[in-house]
């Protein structure tokens, strides 16, 4: 389970209170403190079941509203490796969602993918009340980072696309996903178990 487990609902006070797991699992900060940054191949196995569940949630009409770094725990499977839980969903707006809200909640995933590799927050000192990507190209002007430049490429281009830089961002989790995918199995060519629908990402993801 990526997401805290649910056990039920009800009334306290008046007020609609919901039962669910308590997240006993690492914090990120502890662990990037203790164990050092993610390498590229890392953090895209640890956020593939968090990108596949936020896919699933794309069919059904749902989609996080309230992502933030903050809120992720590192857990491990069975077999020891490590995969990241997302403490707080967030509630669905009554107005719904629109595509640059999904945009922004793609822009946040990515911000956080950097930011476990470089260790660079690319929301920092920044105006409260300025949109969320312009507050990043503003403050991460990644083509001057000499630790961007070191990432694959197709990294740097998920990253640059996520973000916005390149054709105004990513629509959907689930092309995202799909790219972060392609990228994973083509830097483990002999590893990787992962299987791809007819997918066809942007020329520059190739």
């Amino acid at each position: 389970s990526v997401i805290p487990k649910y056990f039920g609902d009800g009334e306290v006070d008046g007020r609609r209170a919901y039962v669910m797991e308590l997240m006993k699992d690492q914090k990120l900060p502890e662990r990037i403190q203790e164990n050092g940054l993610y390498t590229v191949n890392g953090v895209m196995d640890a956020i593939a079941p968090l990108l596949s569940m936020l896919a699933v949630e794309e069919r059904q009409g749902r989609t996080v509203s309230d992502f933030k770094p903050e809120n992720i725990r590192v857990a491990k499977d069975s077999k020891g490796n490590e995969y990241f839980r997302y403490l707080d969903y967030g509630l669905v707006p009554m107005g719904g969602f629109s595509q640059i809200d999904t945009r922004y909640a793609i822009a946040r995933l990515a911000g956080f993918m950097y930011f476990t590799v470089i260790g660079r927050d690319p929301s920092q000192g920044t105006e409260k009340n300025m949109p969320l990507l312009l507050r990043w190209r503003v403050c991460m002007d990644m083509s001057k980072h000499q630790e961007f430049r070191s990432l694959p490429v197709g990294f740097q281009a998920i990253a640059m696309k996520g973000l916005g830089f390149l054709d105004g961002g990513y629509n959907t989790f689930t092309g995202f996903g799909l790219d972060i995918a392609l990228l994973n199995r083509s830097l483990q060519k002999n590893s990787a178990r992962t299987e791809l629908p007819d997918y066809q990402p942007s020329d520059l993801i190739r």
